[in-house]
């Protein structure tokens, strides 16, 4: 009898190592797909940033072969539609700056499963070999 518990707790034991081990790579996985997600929207930001700074240098330059001219109505509206996509834009930084931060800050939050994951593997595998 006292054979088939110590055979019971062994299969028991690899069973939880088993689990553990599942949860483990599932975590990591997580992790690097969050990692990826954070990556993705830091490229964004960036790219948005890159294409304000052209239009901003663009609107410049604009305004200042304006400023010799004699101005429209119509040049103005321009300028003014112009300004108005800037600003959207810069909006646009702005959201994809927090979701990255938001990205980075569930990345580091799955990470931390994985961290804690492992630790259950390892204490699981301490049992085992008892």
């Amino acid at each position: 009898a006292a054979m088939t518990a110590a055979m019971d707790k062994k299969a028991i034991g690899k069973a939880k190592l088993e689990i553990a081990m599942k949860e483990l790579k599932d975590k990591q996985a997580s992790a690097a797909a969050k990692r990826d997600t954070a990556k993705v929207k830091a490229n964004m930001k960036k790219e948005l940033e890159k294409e304000l700074r052209q239009d901003l240098r663009s609107m410049k330059n604009d305004k200042k072969k304006q400023k010799q001219q004699l101005t429209s109505a119509k040049k103005e509206r321009k300028i003014q539609e112009r300004e108005l996509a800037a600003a959207r834009k810069k909006a646009s930084i702005a959201k994809a700056r927090l979701e990255q931060a938001k990205a980075e800050q569930e990345a580091a939050r799955v990470e931390a499963e994985a961290i804690a994951a492992r630790e259950e593997a390892k204490r699981v595998l301490e049992e085992l070999k008892e």
